[in-house]
């Protein structure tokens, strides 16, 4: 008999198929089972503001012969969907006990479908693989509490916080295991950044890919540039993120003061870019970055490099939430890439902390991540 774990499992799974359509509506996976036995499933999609756990419902078309289980990775609630109410929908399918992964992000709806499936006679249970369930939607929570885009960093460093070597070699500095949970992470922001010296020399994709390297999809892919020093015909012919198929999900992401003819190329090879004035630093404001990713509905950014410009962002105490991959590799080289640079922190009290600290492993390599705290 499968465990309560292993079918919030099957549904967390089927969340993640609504990656890229759900628009601002939290993702959702549900499943519909009858003496053991899935009969019915759903997930978040296409952005229409539809309920999975009603779309299940319907999706099966009958009632539930001697009752059964729903299990969705997020709480049910009491607002009504462009498709229905969710608690008319459990109960008119006989369903005797549903079983929920992490509580909704929303305080005016929290708790409300619990009280009425209650009155109903039809039993709650919460908290099965909650974190899990919560990781799903923690861009997604960020917005809605917020009202704001996340803005979270990613590194990869050795033992002694190196993120490359002094002459800029990078890969790999952490296992395939670590690189894969980098690749879920990235399913669940709209939005990946680096800088122009990162695409340089490391000509990445920033795509999502599976185990065997296929790409399933990709974000937006933002390119810190205020110069447009990357951009030369060349490049925007080899490198990926101007050349690939995915070329209409880049942006360049520069300064109104950038060589006029550089934008006259960007346009030429259909390469979007946003364009700023630059702050008192001559770099771009970031305030007005967010608030253009606001207007554009993109609820989260993940900034994967380089080393300056997530240094540059948590001077301006941007990053909201850090991934800290670590290595077991020294380097010993102080002239190696540090991670962290150019703070200047003169006692412990100083120190960037992280609160909410989830510690995982993959393989030899340890994972930190959690929520930012500034001095």
């Amino acid at each position: 008999m499968k465990t309560n774990e292993i079918f919030m499992n099957e549904a967390y799974d089927l969340a993640l198929k609504g990656w890229g359509s759900n628009g601002l509506e939290p993702l959702q996976g549900c499943l519909i089972v009858e003496n053991g036995i899935v009969v019915s499933s759903a997930w978040t999609a296409d952005g229409s503001g539809d309920s999975a756990i009603i779309k299940a419902c319907e999706k099966l078309g009958r009632k539930l012969d001697h009752g059964g289980k729903l299990f969705t990775t997020l709480e049910p609630v009491s607002r009504v969907y462009s498709n229905g109410s969710e608690v008319d929908a459990i109960h008119d399918l006989n369903v005797t006990q549903v079983i929920f992964g992490s509580p909704y992000p929303d305080s005016q709806y929290r708790g409300s479908a619990l009280k009425n499936l209650k009155f109903l006679k039809v039993k709650t249970i919460g908290g099965v693989l909650k974190n899990l369930c919560l990781d799903l939607n923690l861009i997604h929570n960020y917005w809605k509490i917020n009202n704001a885009p996340l803005i979270a960093a990613k590194v990869a460093t050795t033992l002694d916080g190196k993120i490359a070597t002094r002459t800029g070699k990078s890969k790999w500095i952490t296992g395939e295991q670590a690189r894969l949970d980098v690749m879920k992470w990235r399913q669940f922001f709209p939005g990946i950044a680096i800088g122009a010296k990162t695409l340089l020399e490391d000509n990445p994709s920033l795509t999502i890919r599976n185990k065997n390297g296929q790409d399933l999809g990709c974000p937006y892919r933002f390119i810190f540039d205020g110069s447009l020093s990357s951009v030369h015909e060349e490049n925007l012919r080899s490198l990926n993120l101007f050349s690939d198929p995915f070329k209409h999900k880049t942006i360049v992401v520069t300064l109104n003061h950038a060589e006029k003819s550089k934008f006259k190329l960007l346009k030429q090879h259909a390469i979007s870019y946003w364009v700023f004035q630059s702050d008192e630093n001559n770099q771009v404001p970031f305030n007005e970055f967010i608030n253009k990713c606001f207007q554009q509905k993109i609820s989260g950014v993940l900034f994967e490099g380089g080393a300056k410009l997530i240094a540059s962002l948590l001077e301006m105490k941007a990053i909201q939430y850090l991934y800290s991959y670590r290595a077991p590799k020294i380097f010993g080289d102080d002239q190696a890439l540090g991670a962290f640079v150019g703070r200047e922190c003169l006692s412990v009290n100083q120190a960037i902390e992280l609160e909410a600290v989830h510690h995982e492993f993959f393989g030899k390599d340890q994972m930190i991540r959690g929520f930012v705290k500034y001095p």
